[in-house]
């Protein structure tokens, strides 16, 4: 009888852990921020003398657990569009527990550059905290959103920016091209440096080849055990010293 009594409390002690672990995982925070751009705030024109900085001005980002998370934001990639007359700019911010959102916002340009390299300060990465800037003034162009990810299905999605080949043999600096901007894993999937590369669709450089010099930032702090999203900054350098503009993706560990 008392054999019977302890295996009956044993059996309802696995069910309450159970059920425990059922509850942290369904209330367990996995929305990302939101980012907000301020009509009042946001610089209207960007031109080549001003740092990249500036275009954090006017950017705010909110969390619906942890409340204003504006000190994670940070810009992660500008395109000059349009035959140079606007900039796509994407912003990034992240909460505690990793969610990462990213929105983007075409602003008017005046400037000589084909490409705009991102601000960032001796010791940090383009995905750490830079504090927003306060600059003026006026009302801003139309924004676009980033559509949403698809986490119930693994693998990769997005479109990411393709290689312009002009600009490669115009500027003599090499360019990289991701094969997605989002992919998907689950919790104890393998992603380290040979699944980094497999990401790569091709690098181009007006001389030699460069597929042998990728960087990937932020690759170290991927931990495929634990779910949230983690921000890989892709680079590729050339023989020169010449550095190609940041691409990104995201990586989505899930359930």
């Amino acid at each position: 009888m008392e054999g019977k009594r302890i295996y009956a409390l044993l059996v309802l002690l696995v069910a309450c852990v159970f059920a425990g672990c059922i509850v942290v995982v369904i209330f367990s925070d996995r929305n990302a921020p939101e980012i907000i751009f301020s009509e009042a705030g946001m610089v209207s024109e960007y031109t080549d003398d001003m740092d990249t900085e500036a275009l954090l001005a006017g950017v705010q980002a909110y969390d619906e657990e942890e409340g204003d998370v504006t000190d994670s934001l940070t810009i992660i990639n500008i395109i000059v569009l349009d035959n140079g007359e606007h900039i796509k700019v994407t912003y990034a911010a992240k909460d505690s527990k990793n969610n990462v959102a990213q929105k983007s916002k075409k602003i008017k340009y005046s400037g000589d550059e084909n490409f705009i390299n991102v601000s960032v300060a001796e010791g940090e990465s383009q995905t750490e905290s830079i504090a927003p800037t306060p600059e003026a003034t006026t009302s801003v162009p139309e924004t676009t959103t980033e559509p949403p990810v698809d986490l119930t299905q693994t693998g990769g999605s997005g479109q990411p920016v393709k290689i312009n080949q002009e600009q490669v043999n115009a500027t003599g600096v090499p360019q990289i091209e991701l094969h997605y901007t989002d992919y998907v894993i689950k919790v104890g999937d393998s992603f380290g440096t040979a699944e980094g590369l497999d990401m790569v669709s091709q690098t181009l450089d007006d001389k030699d080849s460069v597929s042998n010099r990728i960087v990937i930032g932020g690759i170290k702090n991927v931990d495929t055990s634990t779910v949230g999203d983690y921000i890989l900054e892709y680079s590729v350098s050339d023989t020169e010293g010449n550095r190609s503009e940041v691409q990104t993706l995201t990586l989505h560990v899930v359930e």
